[in-house]
């Protein structure tokens, strides 16, 4: 049973890993409200540049008519690269020499709407040409790189160099990392940098300098920097650069290519499966799928976007009928909804309790992953302010009737999660006076994160995907 929920998950950054199939796609979604009306917004792109001939957008197998694909191309749009070149070791001075020779024949190739910035590191990052900078005279201001570091902070150089990219104005930004992978980094590690730069929209290009053969395995690290941002990988010879032809050619297509699609929402509520099937003008076709969470309340007429970095794949309802009478009967639905979820806890109950034999002497680590122990699974007379959906298991939900919640291992917890990687006091959840949801990190190694994104403490959207150690868990609040 597990083995088939888990086969139900997916994320919006969904695509199998380099070498897995000839192309991939790449899609963020997201759902926007603008004037009332809900729209489904995608951004997408291709690993290996690709003509997209058309594209077909379903909703809970649901065809939708009303989709637009834009390519990304015909718009007035800005990219942005960023060049980060290792300078770490004297040894290589021919291959950042040739490096540099790199750095020309791209940014000579300049065209409107590009901006191109350099920078070097080694224990530091030193900006050679900032983003904002106009790029001329570049064998001037290229000259003053050289091999002349002594040790390689590459995760902390790297993050430094994707917040420079955050900060720039542009539509589509990529982090150039010419590099042996070697990095000598004690407080930072892949994972940092992957999630920086998902947080901050970047793509990750690695190309991989290895001196030696017995330096190879180093390279995996920038390999896998790529694959996880979804940019290009290449091994390229030391010395006089030897990058190959085909990843020079289409250097900036990998970043420029795709498009938005847009389709009317307006008659989906609840959660969605959203199915995208791109066909290529070659004649091959592309598919991604994920799942989304739309508010079941009516649109207020304000400019709203939902971001869904995260979201679990679920079953969704969705016909005119439904929606409608939803939409019209808002009370006698959110009744029928929690009438429905408190049933549902009660059986769950009754059945454990049954086959338990109501024996409480059980260990924990003998229990399921994700097992919760909700303490108010049946509060009558008090508000329903929302809950938080297991992943794994998304008949499991704890209901929230308090504006803070304190969620943990320890059985004093109001959020008990029986887990091993869970600490006894993980997290603390809160609803502000305005009733935005919050949770904060209470100072714990295995840490919190929200969208797969470490926090210390954020803000939470309805749908929002929260991971404490090994347990997933997501918040719904359209109550």
């Amino acid at each position: 049973m597990r083995g088939w929920l888990y086969c139900l998950l997916a994320c919006c950054w969904t695509f199998s890993v380099a070498g897995a199939s000839p192309n991939q796609l790449f899609a963020n979604c997201s759902i926007e409200t603008v004037k009332g009306q809900r729209t489904l917004s995608c951004q997408t792109r291709l690993l290996n540049p690709n003509d997209i001939k058309s594209v077909d957008v379903t909703i809970n197998d649901k065809k939708l008519n009303s989709a637009k694909f834009t390519p990304y191309t015909k718009e007035k749009k800005k990219s942005a690269w960023l060049f980060l070149v290792d300078r770490s070791n004297p040894e290589r001075a021919g291959t950042v020499a040739g490096n540099v020779a790199f750095l020309k024949s791209v940014i000579q190739q300049k065209k409107a709407g590009h901006s191109f910035g350099v920078a070097t590191f080694a224990n530091d990052l030193r900006i050679v040409i900032p983003l904002s900078e106009k790029v001329d005279d570049i064998d001037k201001k290229l000259s003053p790189i050289t091999a002349d570091g002594s040790a390689t902070e590459f995760f902390a150089t790297a993050i430094q160099a994707i917040r420079i990219l955050k900060e720039f104005n542009a539509d589509r930004k990529a982090l150039v990392i010419l590099s042996d992978g070697k990095a000598e980094d004690k407080a930072y590690d892949r994972g940092d940098v992957i999630n920086a730069a998902r947080k901050a929209g970047v793509v990750i290009y690695g190309i991989g300098f290895a001196e030696q053969s017995s330096e190879t395995p180093n390279l995996q690290i920038l390999k896998r920097l790529a694959e996880d941002t979804y940019g290009p990988f290449v091994s390229a010879e030391p010395g006089d650069s030897n990058v190959p032809d085909d990843f020079k050619k289409n250097f900036f297509s990998f970043l420029e290519n795709g498009g938005e699609i847009k389709a009317d929402l307006s008659k989906a509520t609840g959660p969605v499966s959203v199915n995208i099937t791109v066909q290529l003008a070659e004649g091959s076709s592309l598919v991604h799928q994920q799942s989304l969470f739309v508010s079941t309340a009516k649109p207020s007429g304000k400019n709203t976007k939902k971001n869904t970095s995260f979201v679990s794949r679920t079953f969704g309802i969705l016909g005119d009928d439904a929606g409608n009478w939803a939409d019209q009967n808002s009370s006698l639905a959110t009744a029928i909804l929690i009438a429905t979820g408190l049933l549902i806890l009660m059986l769950l109950w009754g059945i454990i309790r049954m086959l338990t034999g109501d024996d409480h002497s059980k260990d924990s680590s003998q229990e399921a992953a994700t097992a919760v122990i909700a303490k108010d699974a049946v509060a009558p007379g008090r508000e329903l302010l929302g809950w938080f959906e297991i992943v794994d298991d998304q008949t499991n939900r704890f209901e929230i009737f308090d504006r803070s919640i304190r969620i943990g291992r320890h059985s004093d917890n109001d959020f008990q999660l029986n887990n091993d990687t869970v600490h006894r006091h993980h997290a603390l959840f809160q609803f502000l006076p305005d009733m935005t949801a919050v949770i904060a990190d209470l100072d714990t190694v295995n840490g919190v994160l929200v969208n797969g994104n470490r926090v210390s403490k954020t803000e939470l959207a309805s749908g929002d995907l929260i991971q404490l150690g090994e347990v997933r868990f997501r918040l719904l609040t359209e109550v």
